[in-house]
């Protein structure tokens, strides 16, 4: 059992080396210097526990190189809704999808200030202010989902009883960042 056990570390350890495993650059906000190259055959990437992003096959015709940076002077939402996650900018600015990807933000639920879970929404933002998309959110897990046909800045946010004083939260504030490729 202690063999089994050991193995299966080792194959998880090699297992992540090999997909592309790289740590944030401190000096600067993106994420990672690796490459993220997804074409028409589809993929996935994620980053720790922030972010999963699916490109179903079909929805590019070429191969894209992503970046992914944190969004450090993000615009307020408006109203009284907070952010609950750290903003994130995935690119090229300007590509869009044949079909649908799908994102999966993790949100932390401390920054609810008196916002209902089940009302979480991932927002985009295509430099003329956030807009809310359609979401699921799944309250044990803390991740809100949503269909996106284009590449942006995203957001979790929520609406709260009150205005408040925090409108977003740093990246740095919520996670270590790590880069997965699939």
């Amino acid at each position: 059992m202690k063999l089994f056990y050991i193995m299966s570390i080792f194959l998880l350890a090699v297992s992540l080396i090999l997909t592309g495993c790289s740590s944030k650059d401190d000096n600067n906000d993106n994420i990672t210097d690796t490459d993220i190259i997804i074409g028409p055959h589809g993929g996935y990437f994620w980053v720790d526990t922030v972010l999963i992003f699916y490109i179903p096959r079909g929805a590019l015709s070429e191969n894209v190189e992503f970046t992914l940076a944190w969004t450090t002077s993000p615009a307020p939402i408006g109203g009284n809704a907070v952010f609950v996650s750290a903003p994130i900018t995935i690119g090229p600015a300007g590509t869009n999808f044949a079909l649908p990807a799908t994102i999966r933000l993790n949100y932390n639920e401390d920054y609810l200030r008196g916002g209902n879970e089940a009302d979480i929404k991932v927002y985009t933002d295509l430099g003329a202010g956030w807009i809310p998309l359609t979401t699921t959110v799944d309250i044990d897990s803390n991740i809100a989902s949503a269909m996106v046909n284009h590449l942006s800045d995203f957001v979790t946010a929520v609406d709260t009883p009150t205005t408040t004083e925090v409108s977003y939260i740093t990246a740095y504030s919520m996670h270590s960042t790590k880069f997965y490729l699939r």
